[in-house]
């Protein structure tokens, strides 16, 4: 039997939780599709799945697929389900491989030596056709070199399908690699991601950047309908500035934060908050709290020596260096809230800054 291939990253397909270098690496994918006329549904198909509560277990209901799997933390694979283990991940990997289907997986995240052990093990055992892990490439060169998902997907493209490159592509990976890396001095890549952001269908602007399609008349009314949202939500934030203190290597190091809560209203994404937050307090740190039990963490690119990721993992979550994400996750969430208003914003505040100033790095 033919194996079909199947492109698949985090979030909603239909919208939501997901980000430009999510899109941006599944819409490489589907570039590829097209440059060699495979035909959609017949020998290729592409989804969004919700990792950070069901780890990778969404993949189960495919049979005889080759699944591309990109910008999805090893981290989140093994620790958020509700069985999290490493045996249960290899026996998931077991299933999968007993579906004939075939895993070729790549991510930028940052990952510790015992993880990336773990996968590599994975890796031995044939449970993965191909690995990479934040470049660590068993096949290739092992030295680190700072990339988004996207490029790493576009670079397996490149080596090991002989796909060429073009125009799309090379565009694709420049936008996702100044979104996804923080630098968003691209007007265009920053435009794509508010209306990410807005909960945009997903599989339409897939289809639209596989195609060269990086602006038109709808994405234009959507992105002016969400900057008018953002800009009404943002002045409802309310906020409170804290300085905490980091020890490494005996020295102390201190960082200035603003904590924001969000508006009651839903609508508002982290990132645009974030933009909005540094951009009025010129603060080394952002943490934008939601009122149902879950935080996101930014740092200013310049403001180094702390993690946001490393922060983030404090209370069972993660990212990267610049920006990061914790709990309102069913399984295996150590973020001590559940709610968040208004009567309980300082003391929550008060309880997350000794909380890291305790507990940094974990």
């Amino acid at each position: 039997m033919k194996i079909k291939e199947l492109y698949v990253s985090h979030g909603d397909i239909k919208g939501s939780k997901t980000d430009f270098d999510a899109v941006g690496s599944v819409a490489s994918l589907v570039r590829k599709a097209k440059k060699l006329k495979l035909i959609q549904y017949e020998n290729y198909d592409y989804t969004l799945i919700d990792y950070y509560n069901y780890s990778i277990e969404p993949l189960l209901t495919y049979h005889n697929k080759k699944i591309y799997l990109s910008d999805i933390p090893a981290e989140s694979i093994l620790f958020s389900s509700k069985h999290s283990s490493v045996e249960y991940v290899r026996d998931l990997l077991l299933r999968l491989k007993s579906q004939n289907n075939e895993l070729i997986y790549v991510d930028h995240h940052p990952v510790s030596d015992v993880i990336r052990n773990i996968f590599y093990k994975f890796y031995e055992e044939n449970l993965f056709l191909y690995l990479n892990l934040q470049n660590i490439d068993p096949k290739a060169s092992k030295s680190y070199t700072r990339e988004c998902a996207t490029e790493m997907i576009q670079k397996y493209l490149f080596h090991y399908e002989n796909i060429k490159d073009d125009n799309i592509l090379k565009t694709l990976r420049t936008f996702a690699r100044d979104q996804d890396l923080g630098f968003r001095k691209l007007n265009e890549a920053t435009r794509i991601s508010v209306v990410i952001g807005s909960d945009y269908n997903n599989k339409k602007l897939i289809e639209y950047l596989s195609d060269g399609i990086f602006w038109n008349d709808e994405l234009q009314e959507r992105y002016e309908y969400s900057m008018k949202k953002t800009q009404r939500l943002c002045q409802q934030l309310i906020t409170t500035t804290r300085e905490i203190s980091f020890y490494k290597s005996r020295n102390k190091i201190k960082r200035n934060f603003v904590f924001a809560l969000t508006p009651k209203e839903n609508g508002l994404k982290s990132t645009p908050a974030a933009i909005y937050l540094f951009d009025k307090y010129k603060p080394d740190f952002v943490v934008i709290l939601n009122r149902h039990g879950f935080l996101s963490i930014r740092r200013d690119q310049k403001s180094k020596g702390i993690s946001a990721g490393l922060i983030a993992k404090i209370f069972g979550g993660g990212g990267h260096e610049t920006a990061s994400a914790a709990g309102n996750r069913k399984y295996n969430s150590s973020f001590p809230f559940d709610y968040i208003d208004e009567s309980s914003f300082e003391a929550v505040v008060n309880k997350l800054v000794s909380i890291i100033s305790k507990n940094y790095p974990p």
